[in-house]
């Protein structure tokens, strides 16, 4: 749909700009409106690569739980110590298909908001995953 969205403004605007130079300048009024929509388009359009290209990297070394989130845009690392963690599960994400909640792995900090990842995975990985992580950092599900 990104990709939709772009392709579309962008002829759009050619056709504005040409249509402006066959009429020595007429018509450029709509530009700004059309170059909004264009910027919205290939903002989308990153968006979208950046969501459907990332990995998450789980480590668990020296007492602390490290998450990495790579994309080809940015990448994002979150780091807490045994101390501040308090429960690793799986729960209810915040993604819907076919009227189903996915379920995703959870991190909860004793401080400040969960991290949800790992959405659309299978409920058995996702417990495993879960599992493994809470054994190695002695953290409780709940």
């Amino acid at each position: 749909m990104a990709l939709a969205w772009a392709g579309f403004f962008t002829c759009f605007v050619v056709a504005v700009v040409y249509s402006a130079f066959r009429n020595h300048g007429q018509g450029l009024g709509s530009l700004p409106f059309a170059l909004g929509f264009w910027a919205i388009g290939w903002v989308l359009v990153a968006v979208a690569l950046q969501l459907g290209r990332r990995t998450v990297e789980l480590v668990v070394e020296g007492g602390q739980l490290r998450v990495t989130f790579k994309g080809p845009i940015r990448t994002t690392q979150k780091i807490w110590s045994r101390p501040e963690l308090a429960a690793i599960r799986v729960d209810r994400s915040n993604v819907e298909i076919n009227h189903r909640v996915l379920p995703e792995l959870q991190i909860h900090p004793r401080s400040g908001k969960k991290q949800g990842m790992l959405a659309g995975h299978e409920e058995k990985e996702l417990l495993w995953l879960a599992t493994r992580l809470r054994q190695a950092l002695q953290v409780p599900a709940a």
